[in-house]
């Protein structure tokens, strides 16, 4: 059985200095699995939070790279190039990514061209199924023969 505990970065970088051994690899023998949120903005920008996200977590959960606005900004148009870059970091990394959240109630998670405009039940079903299905399908092509399993629903 395997068991995901949510952890935060922030939460854990005073204890788990005391730990020669990170938590990522000690946690793996007891077939446990460490998650935490993570923000490629602050992967990019700083080598210390890179380096504690790499080392310490199993599982990586994006903050905002997968979330509507940021994988479908524009009505057309997908740009997964943020999200890939997470799911690359992952891999080299030797770890798992969760795939959160394709689909978020909160305003500022959607792109204005959705909530700019009113739409009837109908097609914003069609737009949320053809969201959903581009994504999945895009990181299921992403994750094979990689990772056993890039989201952890599947």
């Amino acid at each position: 059985m395997r068991f995901f505990l949510p952890l935060f970065l922030l939460s854990l970088s005073a204890s788990a200095s005391r730990y020669s051994v990170p938590i990522k690899i000690s946690s793996l023998n007891h077939r446990l699995y460490f998650d935490s949120a993570v923000n490629m903005k602050h992967v990019n920008a700083d080598p210390g939070y890179a380096r504690y996200a790499s080392k310490e977590f199993s599982i990586l959960t994006p903050e905002n790279e997968f979330k509507f606005i940021s994988i479908h900004p524009e009505r057309n148009g997908f740009d997964f190039k943020v999200a890939d870059s997470l799911v690359d970091f992952a891999k080299r990394n030797h770890q798992l990514v969760r795939g959160h959240t394709l689909v978020w109630h909160n305003p500022e998670a959607l792109p204005p061209w959705l909530t700019g405009k009113k739409h009837s039940p109908k097609k914003l079903r069609a737009i949320l199924r053809n969201h959903i299905e581009k994504t999945v399908k895009h990181f299921k092509k992403t994750a094979k023969n990689t990772v056993p399993c890039l989201f952890l629903m599947c």
